[in-house]
């Protein structure tokens, strides 16, 4: 599996303020420390301590940056709004990529990008 480094995010937010000035960044995760030192400058830290509440709150964001995990694609998938993802997943030569298409996993309208 490939997981989304630090220059995807910041890449990703620069992306969304280019498309949205006024945005804002919240931020939800199983890693609270990495987000913080990676993202901590430039994002909220969801003030939740449950997956179910940090859900809603992306939820009902208008747009999302997602990583390659399936409670992030929800989250896009939810907000309905401009979605980035995360393209280099799953790895390439990797067993999972072998069966994967892009097509069938995000939505067409969301935007691919990498590290």
């Amino acid at each position: 599996m490939t997981i989304a480094g630090a220059s995807y995010f910041h890449k990703a937010m620069d992306l969304m303020l280019n498309k949205y000035p006024n945005a804002f960044f919240i931020v939800a995760s199983d890693d609270m420390a990495w987000a913080k030192t990676t993202l901590g400058s430039r994002a909220i830290m969801t003030p939740f301590r449950s997956a179910q509440h940090d859900l809603a709150l992306l939820a009902s964001c208008q747009h999302t940056i997602i990583s390659s995990g399936t409670f992030s694609w929800w989250a896009g998938w939810l907000s309905n709004g401009t979605t980035i993802y995360y393209q280099d997943y799953p790895r390439k030569g990797s067993s999972l990529f072998a069966g994967f298409n892009h097509s069938d996993y995000y939505c067409k309208d969301w935007i691919p990008l990498s590290d």
